[in-house]
């Protein structure tokens, strides 16, 4: 099921309310993947991660293309 596997530390982009690493929850339940007419498949991911203002854990929906695994420097 695509390249992320659950509990993957991943940074997000276009998701500037997180705080970066965030955690991959798993595919989403509802709609896991997305056929384009190309025949390309998009996977859909449950990312959870720490929102910067509010300070509390939440999850989002995102895009495979959104992710990249997190490198700790």
């Amino acid at each position: 099921m695509g390249p992320f596997k659950a509990n993957d530390k991943v940074n997000v982009l276009y998701c500037e309310e997180l705080e970066m690493p965030c955690t991959v929850a798993g595919p989403d339940e509802w709609c896991p993947t997305i056929d384009k007419k190309d025949g390309t498949r998009i996977y859909l991911y449950m990312v959870t991660g720490k929102h910067i203002k509010r300070g509390n854990l939440t999850t989002v929906r995102v895009s495979g293309g959104q992710l990249s695994l997190y490198q700790d420097s």
